[in-house]
């Protein structure tokens, strides 16, 4: 009896072990933030001055930069592209861009625009954000590597609530990692992490006729372009 009592025991163990090792991407998953991007758009003649904003919503995670705590974010939530033609002499365009920050506990933070690569479609954020930040792989993905994607697609987001999605790595485009993620419009910027929680990439596109089908810059983009 005691010999199969410490045979259940052992097998309880191993299987809460495995248990723990595969979700610890959950833990990881405070790291994240919802962003309401406003862009103000002041435009002035010789005679006027016109006022709009453009607002957009995105997702983010904090990340440490520089002995401090950062947000990363898609680069073309940050950014506010000009029409053409409206760019003309006698015509003074000022754009002002605004970044709230919303955590799992509701709680909000303004931020700041540090950088923005257009290549890589990366952002960089600061703010007085006190969240645990997101660790960094020290190596890439294999093709076939299953991965998890917390954002907020659609704006799909509430107190201590992220959609939490799967995908596989499926192999690099140029500078750019292809993974099958269902997304949209919302899980821009949001962090695509391994089985451990460490981030292996930055989610910020999805293809037109194909929502399972994201990219990210590669993890090598990514390191580069928060070492420059």
């Amino acid at each position: 009896m005691l010999k199969k009592t410490l045979l259940l025991f052992l097998l309880l163990n191993i299987f809460s072990s495995c248990y723990k090792n595969t979700d610890n991407f959950i833990s990881h998953r405070g790291s994240f933030v919802k962003l309401i991007i406003t862009h103000n758009v002041k435009i002035c003649d010789k005679a006027n001055c016109y006022q709009a904003n453009d607002r957009a919503a995105a997702s983010g995670f904090v990340i440490w930069y520089k002995n401090t705590s950062h947000v990363l974010t898609a680069g073309h939530a940050c950014s506010y592209e000009i029409p053409k033609g409206l760019e003309t002499d006698g015509i003074k365009i000022t754009i002002k861009t605004f970044v709230r920050a919303t955590d799992l506990k509701m709680k909000q933070y303004e931020l700041e625009v540090v950088k923005v690569s257009k290549e890589d479609d990366l952002c960089l954020l600061k703010g007085d954000v006190n969240l645990w930040p997101m660790r960094i792989s020290n190596k890439k993905p294999k093709i076939g590597d299953k991965v998890y994607n917390i954002g907020a697609p659609a704006g799909i987001f509430s107190r201590n609530m992220v959609p939490i999605l799967e995908g596989i790595y499926s192999g690099d485009i140029k500078n750019m990692s292809a993974y099958t993620i269902p997304s949209m419009p919302g899980a821009s910027g949001s962090p695509i992490v391994n089985k451990k929680g460490n981030l292996v990439g930055v989610l910020h596109s999805v293809h037109e006729e194909f929502d399972h089908f994201v990219l990210s810059p590669t993890l090598d983009r990514v390191n580069k372009f928060l070492d420059q």
